[in-house]
């Protein structure tokens, strides 16, 4: 199946913002232990988590129609 080019756009969006709170729910834990306060960080977190969701949720759209 080929994808539009905003389909592609929104795919690489949607990997560099996972990697982005992948990398995040790896440092936070240690940022804790080593004494930091990471609850502003963790609040940031969980907003761009819900980010992430509403961007997969566009992409199952683009499926949805490319699949028409």
């Amino acid at each position: 199946m080929r994808i539009s080019a905003e389909h592609a756009d929104l795919r690489r969006k949607m990997n560099e913002f996972q990697k982005y709170i992948e990398d995040q729910e790896l440092l936070l834990p240690v940022l804790e232990r080593d004494g930091h306060n990471v609850e502003a960080e963790r609040a940031k977190l969980k907003i761009e988590r819900a980010k992430l969701a509403r961007l997969i949720a566009q992409e199952l759209d683009f499926i949805t129609k490319e699949a028409v």
